[in-house]
């Protein structure tokens, strides 16, 4: 035979937790001596019992959330995999954008150093013209031509 407090502190509980358990036992299973409740060895066993199941209860949910959130975990961890990848992806991608920039620009600036290169000498050419050849003969001055 136990108190209600003695049998709160070997099951890990709250004296309040026994006694709401011992009140829906019969009361048979209750024995009063001086004043003192205590528990018959049936009473001790039955809320034994009870909370047992109810902490493999709680053990199960809690363990199921655990799965839960292992999955996610697990989902979380490839999802980041994932995105280390294709991160590595652009950054060899964009290296090669890069590259292919610089040659453009290299490209480019040659076809323009080309192209002042050809203006200066057409420039040199047209100083080199006689003043008569100059005079260029549009479509107006044809038109409205002056015989000299």
């Amino acid at each position: 035979m136990k108190t209600y407090k003695q049998l709160a502190d070997e099951l890990g509980v709250t004296k309040e937790q026994i006694r709401y358990r011992a009140n829906l036992l019969p009361a048979e299973l209750l024995c009063e001596e001086r004043g003192k409740v205590y528990l018959t060895n049936e009473a001790i066993i039955k809320i034994k019992d009870y909370v047992a199941a109810r902490h493999t209860r709680v053990l199960t949910r809690e363990m199921a959330e655990i799965t839960r959130l292992k999955t996610q975990l697990a989902e979380a961890d490839s999802a980041r995999n994932v995105l280390i990848e294709l991160n590595k992806v652009l950054r060899e991608q964009t290296a090669e954008k890069d590259k292919q920039i610089i040659e453009l620009t290299s490209a480019l600036n040659a076809a323009l150093q080309s192209a002042l290169q050809a203006q200066a000498l057409h420039a040199n050419e047209v100083k080199a013209l006689p003043d008569k050849e100059k005079i260029t003969t549009g479509f107006f001055s044809r038109l409205f031509r002056r015989e000299s």
